[in-house]
């Protein structure tokens, strides 16, 4: 599952495999709306597409796909519209 989210600091991808390069980093605590808390040590670069995602922290124990809207936007140079039922990153 894919979110977008508006409120993150950061992209967090739990599939190693899905990043081109991967690298260790001072450990990292994420703390969620539920209050919950999970660490990370390592950060990366994911590609999607025609998207470069770099500095996306790998969190095993997460069950989502997350990409910071402000990040994303910062990056990148793009613009998100949302819609009713979908979103279109340009």
């Amino acid at each position: 599952t894919w979110i977008l989210d508006n409120g993150a600091t950061d992209h967090i991808f739990p599939f190693k495999s899905t990043f081109t390069t991967l690298t260790p980093i001072s450990l990292i605590s994420i703390r969620f709306p539920n209050q919950q808390f999970v660490t990370t040590k390592f950060s990366g670069t994911f590609v999607l597409g025609n998207l470069i995602l770099h500095n996306t922290l790998f969190v095993l124990d997460f069950s989502v796909q997350l990409i910071s809207i402000p990040k994303l936007s910062n990056s990148n140079d793009c613009l998100v519209i949302f819609y009713k039922n979908h979103s279109v990153i340009v």
